[in-house]
């Protein structure tokens, strides 16, 4: 049990801490040069995104947006199966982020619930029943009105700078054949890391030799962290599925979700997966 709360610990905090750590390098000179008038407003908007206090703005940059009314008529069983649950609007808002071919819902901030784009899509085809659809939004609403996603707009704001660094990787690595060079060159990622700390501290910059040193070292547990996949732990939402007798719903709609991906190339990056 230690090692696995080891790599789930480490699963979550190695993009917190590096995202954290470039934080640190990036904004006092991004602040320093555009001046003390122009960064309070973004400081303001950070500040709402990351406590979540505005509901709808930090939906909007998670990828939601208002659903049509075409969207609405289709969503309407599911939303009354919903308020009989008492986990319907308005106590949660609803939210429907365009481009999403996946059918469960996501959360975001004290009471935001985003159905993606593909379970309208799925619903107006007749591939998935109302209740069905029904189950993953009273999942993500219990979720959310728990405050089990209450922390994810910080952590995003967080983590940006990590997202934005594995998002370029993965691009980067899906470009390149993959063989023995590339991955012999991601185990010995050390080399190039400690010749990339010596240089920062040799020229005056030893914070950055810390942070450069941090992520090189952090990259190594991050591998091995999710060398073996975690077990999802219960939640809010299975709870409050089960007490309403919607967990089987739940199940079909995840199998369908994951039959779906099959298809698609695989979300993890393969960075990782060399390790």
């Amino acid at each position: 049990m230690t090692i696995i709360r080891v790599r789930r610990a480490l699963r979550e905090a190695v993009p917190l801490m590096s995202g954290a750590a470039i934080w640190l390098c990036v904004l006092p000179p991004f602040l320093a040069r555009i001046g003390t008038f122009a960064s309070v407003p973004l400081a303001v908007l950070a500040l709402f995104v990351a406590t979540g206090r505005h509901e709808r703005l930090s939906g909007y940059l998670a990828g939601g947006r208002t659903p049509t009314p075409d969207e609405q008529t289709l969503l309407a069983p599911a939303l009354t199966l919903m308020c009989r649950a008492q986990h319907g609007p308005p106590i949660v808002i609803l939210l429907v982020r365009r481009g999403d071919r996946d059918l469960t819902a996501d959360t975001s901030g004290r009471r935001t619930v985003i159905a993606p784009e593909g379970l309208c899509s799925a619903l107006a085809r007749g591939t998935i029943s109302p209740p069905e659809a029904a189950a993953t939004l009273i999942h993500g609403a219990a979720n959310v009105l728990s405050g089990h996603a209450r922390p994810r707009p910080l952590r995003a704001v967080v983590r940006a700078p990590w997202d934005l660094l594995s998002a370029g990787a993965t691009a980067t690595i899906l470009a390149l054949p993959r063989g023995p060079l590339l991955t012999g060159m991601w185990h010995l990622r050390a080399v190039p890391g400690g010749l990339a700390v010596t240089n920062c501290a040799l020229t005056g910059h030893p914070l950055m030799a810390v942070v450069t040193a941090v992520i090189v070292g952090l990259s190594y547990g991050w591998t091995w962290a999710r060398s073996t996949p975690s077990r999802p732990q219960p939640t809010h939402g299975d709870q409050a599925l089960s007490t309403l007798g919607l967990g089987d719903a739940h199940e079909r709609l995840i199998a369908a979700s994951r039959a779906l991906n099959d298809g698609r190339p695989p979300a993890t990056s393969r960075v990782s997966v060399l390790g």
